[in-house]
């Protein structure tokens, strides 16, 4: 498919979703103007015969769309409106973090991230080992404890915690 057939198809795309000429074609604009910037930044052709350029292209459209239909998969129900009431220029929503695109999704998610963090960190360091690798990250920098889980007459269970991600096993 050439890039001008494409981009007309991704119009009535977004389109059929927006309902608003203007948002719309600034809204493709953007996409278009997201993938000449990442082909940039990765030194490759900005040209349609280019499968990596319009492979960006579909995947960005792909992106902004599932963020705009409130019932996908993303389950973002307030982004049109949140367009359409001027909060986000159309056309930088194809730059946009997700984080700015749907909030309330990520707000949990990045409170977490802070909480493991902030147990992570106030774990003296000075006390940490390497005798065990973490399976999630791969680092093998951390600290353990033992402690008697069952009867005497078996082996202390090892509590492990790594210093990396914060995951935490036993052995």
């Amino acid at each position: 498919m050439n890039g001008e057939l494409l981009r007309k198809n991704s119009i009535n795309i977004l389109s059929e979703i927006i309902n608003d000429e203007y948002i719309t074609r600034n809204l493709e604009r953007g996409i278009f103007n997201y993938t000449i910037w990442r082909s940039k930044k990765r030194h490759q052709p900005c040209i349609w015969d280019n499968k990596l350029f319009a492979d960006t292209y579909r995947n960005k459209l792909k992106q902004v769309c599932a963020n705009l239909i409130p019932n996908s998969y993303v389950g973002n129900v307030s982004l049109i409106k949140r367009l359409k009431n001027g909060e986000f220029k159309p056309h930088e929503i194809a730059f946009a973090n997700p984080c700015l695109l749907y909030p309330e999704r990520w707000e949990k998610i990045i409170e977490e991230k802070k909480k493991r963090d902030a147990a992570v960190s106030e774990i003296d360091s000075s006390i940490a080992t390497e005798q065990f690798k973490c399976a999630k990250c791969g680092g093998n920098k951390t600290t353990y404890y033992t402690m008697q889980t069952r009867s005497s007459d078996e082996s202390e269970t090892i509590f492990i915690t790594c210093l990396g991600c914060g995951r935490k096993w036993r052995k």
